[in-house]
């Protein structure tokens, strides 16, 4: 990750925050609400009392296209009349690579086309998580590996119908739900480059 100088941070934009000492999976959404003479940044929209007065923090925001994050600290602590968290304003950032294959959390249905296990029939589920490399995905019966089958999905606000072709590497039966892994057997043309496109764009904000 290159360093560079941090961007004008102006108020409304959205912002994640984690511990800097946090696994992956410890962010948390909230929104620029101003600054305070470029030497504090007030931050709001989320329950402050996840942090404490004086933590290492680390910050992503997306600007102009662009996801910079940068380390912080926790400064000072408002609950009233409505939770703030003040810190320090950033003297760099770096932009964060998003050319890996990011995988972002979602709900949102999904079509298995012609599932062997199923005779060939048809099996409508609900993907809970995608990449450019494959999805999870939840559904009433069992696709078990090394099923290979066709996958159809929308992503959220975009028209594009995906039918894509995958093998099943995993499921796990819990409470009468069957959770699948599925790898994207072609996972390197436009489609799944399109897909790629729509993970970054949202995976900075993705709240786990």
């Amino acid at each position: 990750m290159a360093q560079q100088s941090a961007p004008p941070l102006n108020r409304n934009v959205l912002v994640t925050v984690e511990k800097a000492t946090a696994k992956s999976g410890g962010e948390h959404s909230g929104i620029i609400v101003g600054n305070v003479r470029e030497e504090l940044l007030v931050l709001g929209g989320f329950d402050g009392t996840r942090f404490a007065k004086g933590e290492r923090i680390v910050v992503r925001t997306l600007l102009e296209g662009k996801v910079f994050q940068f380390d912080s600290s926790v400064v000072e602590l408002a609950s009233s009349p409505v939770p703030l968290m003040y810190v320090a304003y950033p003297k760099d950032a770096k932009g964060v690579d998003l050319r890996k294959h990011r995988r972002l959390k979602v709900f949102m249905p999904i079509r298995l086309l012609g599932v062997p296990d199923l005779g060939g029939a048809n099996l409508d589920g609900v993907m809970v998580d995608i990449s450019r490399g494959g999805c999870r995905f939840s559904s009433n019966k069992a696709v078990n590996p090394p099923n290979n089958l066709d996958i159809e999905f929308t992503l959220p606000g975009d028209p594009t119908v995906f039918r894509l072709r995958g093998q099943v590497k995993q499921c796990l039966p819990r409470g009468g739900v069957f959770t699948s892994r599925v790898v994207f057997l072609d996972n390197f043309d436009d489609r799944t480059a399109l897909i790629d496109t729509w993970v970054n764009r949202f995976a900075p904000f993705d709240v786990r």
